[in-house]
């Protein structure tokens, strides 16, 4: 679904640059009238490309969804525990390794170079970042796609607290290893989901 639903953005994106381009040329040659004509095609499609996005995750946006397509891409189980105006806990348990030869990484480490790299663009934005996280043991998966949820997740939380207008925004990240594999938990204090969400 999400990939069907970034596919017809994409193609509305490339409808939205035609169209401003030619609209350009029309306003140079003064045919104002067809570049009105075309401004307003752009905004309708613009409109279109929007309500398909919030199609998908309407209180966060289409970085959720992306983030449950990447979880189970990896393997892994996403939950979500969150309630109006009380912030948002979204829990990623990751499998451990139980095959040598299996692709793996340490998401502590994963975790904490995330950080060092996304702490100054919060930090722009009235936005804590808190790391609570250690070298736990290894487990199964691919660092980059673990970092590239990491991102989504913060940068959705980081929207959400924006569009709160929140004095002050935070965003914790934090680690506890079990038997079966390694919670990741990113939490915000934004305004929280209309409703629970269902496991991924």
């Amino acid at each position: 679904m999400v990939r069907g639903i970034l596919h017809d953005v994409r193609g509305d994106l490339a409808i939205i640059f035609g169209q401003c381009e030619l609209g350009e040329r029309n306003c140079q040659r003064g045919e104002v009238d067809i570049a009105a004509e075309r401004f307003a095609r752009v905004r309708m499609v613009a409109k279109n490309a929007s309500q398909r996005i919030n199609s998908v995750a309407p209180e966060r946006g289409l970085g959720l969804a992306i983030v449950r397509s990447a979880v189970k891409e990896l393997g892994a189980q996403m939950v979500i525990d969150s309630r109006r105006g009380k912030g948002a806990c979204i829990s990623i348990t990751f499998p451990p390794v139980r095959d040598p030869n299996v692709l793996k990484f340490n998401l502590g480490d994963a975790a904490l170079k995330f950080g060092a790299a996304i702490r100054n663009h919060l930090e722009r934005f009235g936005i804590k970042l808190m790391l609570d996280v250690d070298h736990y043991p290894y487990v199964a998966g691919d660092e980059l796609k673990a970092q590239s949820i990491l991102q989504n997740l913060c940068i959705n939380a980081r929207d959400a607290i924006c569009q709160a207008r929140q004095e002050t925004g935070l965003i914790t990240i934090c680690m506890e290893s079990l038997e079966t594999g390694v919670i990741l938990q990113v939490r915000d204090n934004g305004p929280g989901f209309p409703e629970p969400a269902p496991t991924a």
